[in-house]
């Protein structure tokens, strides 16, 4: 690896929005060739900061799989921002091979508006009813597979 290649990976791993600024400023085949050539967990670093648009323009020019294991760790809000500038054909093939439980988040949110809200926010809360006991609510976050949930609002 030579020392720019080096700095390039620090950057992304240590500034993902500024390196994405920067990597923009190239064409999409040159960035999806460096895409290509780094580590997976960058890949994805760079490629979830980035313009959706500039991000599909690049996924589009690696393989399938190379695409599908940079796209999995990114939030559904982040794919179906992606997705939105794929061609058909290709967003149906990727959506077809993601996991079950994040295709379908994806293929929800592809589906709002633009215009509408729940294609802006994650939709994949979990809630309780009115009347729920706080065990009711326990039992509910401790199933979730998410683990994300660091605070909980009561209304």
């Amino acid at each position: 690896m030579t020392a720019h290649e080096r700095l390039a990976e620090v950057f992304i791993e240590a500034l993902p929005d500024a390196a994405a600024r920067a990597i923009e400023e190239h064409t999409p085949e040159h960035v999806s060739a460096f895409v290509d050539a780094i580590p997976d967990s960058l890949s994805t670093k760079a490629l979830g900061s980035m313009q959706p648009a500039h991000a599909a323009r690049c996924l589009a020019r690696v393989s399938p799989g190379a695409a599908l294991r940079y796209l999995r760790p990114l939030s559904a809000q982040s794919i179906a921002a992606i997705f939105r500038h794929l061609p058909a054909e290709l967003r149906a093939g990727l959506l077809a091979e993601l996991p079950r439980r994040l295709a379908v988040r994806v293929n929800l949110i592809l589906h709002y508006p633009l215009s509408a809200v729940g294609n802006w926010v994650d939709t994949s809360v979990p809630t309780v009813a009115r009347d729920a006991r706080v065990e009711d609510a326990r039992v509910i976050f401790g199933a979730s597979s998410e683990n994300e949930y660091q605070t909980v609002y009561v209304v």
